[in-house]
C-alpha cells in the first residue's frame, strides 16, 4: 500500500497518537494511520 506520510514520520507521529487514545467506547473503524492518510488526502484533493 503506498502511504502519504512516510514510514519515518509515521514512526515519530504514532506513538503521540498511541496516547491520545480513549478507554471509553469501542476502538475506531480505521486504523489510525490509515485515518491520518484520509484526513490528508482529503485536505490535499479539496477544492475550494
Amino acid at each position: 500500500m503506498r502511504h502519504l506520510v512516510a514510514d519515518e514520520i509515521w514512526a515519530v507521529l504514532g506513538p503521540t497518537d498511541e496516547r491520545c487514545h480513549s478507554k471509553m467506547g469501542p476502538g475506531p473503524a480505521l486504523p489510525d494511520r490509515m485515518f491520518f492518510e484520509v484526513a490528508l488526502y482529503r485536505a490535499i484533493t479539496s477544492v475550494s
